[in-house]
């Protein structure tokens, strides 16, 4: 049986490789199985590692793709809370109109500006407000 022997062994001077037939043929044999098991082993590590570059492309794809929506929900977050303050302003201003409205006071001073009504005996004078 042979005995291990490395590849530039058999790559030698024909002159130089042993001389029985069986040999040389088992020895090509070794030398063409090692090249095609090498050969394969790149392919391997070729297809993995376009694999893991497609794969890690794509997470990195993901990653932007939620940040940038995670970004817009933050925007849109906080225009909605000064929105949401805004109505909340009004609303205080509403409920102020609201409990004014319920004093006999305010509704006649109301009523004369607005509709140019007048207490008994008041004459009510229209100034033009443009000179």
């Amino acid at each position: 049986m042979l005995s291990y022997r490395n590849e530039n062994d058999y790559l030698r001077e024909p002159a130089q490789q042993p001389m029985h037939s069986t040999h040389l043929k088992e020895a090509q044999k070794k030398t063409l199985q090692y090249a095609r098991r090498k050969q394969k082993l790149k392919r391997r590590l070729i297809v993995l590692g376009i694999l893991f570059v497609i794969i890690f492309s794509g997470m990195m794809y993901k990653q932007a793709l939620l940040e940038s929506t995670l970004e817009m929900k933050i925007n849109e977050k906080e225009r909605l809370l000064e929105e949401f303050q805004a109505l909340k302003q009004e609303g205080n201003k509403l409920e102020q109109e609201i409990d004014r409205l319920q004093e006999p006071d305010y509704i006649a001073k109301i009523a004369r500006r607005d509709y140019y009504l007048s207490k008994e005996g008041e004459i009510i004078f229209q100034l033009n407000e443009k000179d």
